[in-house]
């Protein structure tokens, strides 16, 4: 509602339908060419040395990828989305959500293998 003048509600007049001005046509929008198609999931097998350990295990492990590893930012990111798309869950039943969530999930599956 408007603002009241003299304690009556201020009404707006509005022309007429015909009145008004024609609308301009908008440009056509150009579909982009330059998009990316998915690709489908694969999965990737390895075989991974497991050693007997004891003693202090780190609960904290931050990483930073050195110059020249991008690759391994792409697997990371490869591996957080394949799991992400295919609903995969970690142990707790949390979905995958992050590329901590995919590591995490990555190392159930190398400890419930061996």
């Amino acid at each position: 509602m408007g603002k009241q003048m003299n304690g009556k509600p201020r009404v707006m007049e509005v022309p007429p339908l015909e009145d008004l001005p024609p609308v301009e046509q908008a440009e056509s929008i150009e579909e982009p060419t330059d998009l990316e198609v998915a690709k489908p999931l694969v999965n990737a097998t390895v075989s991974v040395p497991l050693a007997t350990v004891s003693g202090y295990i780190a609960t904290h492990v931050e990483v930073r990828f050195r110059h020249g590893e991008g690759h391994m930012a792409e697997t990371l990111k490869r591996l957080h989305e394949g799991l992400y798309q295919s609903s995969a869950k970690m142990a707790n039943g949390t979905h995958i959500k992050s590329p901590a969530d995919a590591i995490r999930w990555l190392l159930e599956q190398v400890a419930a293998a061996g």
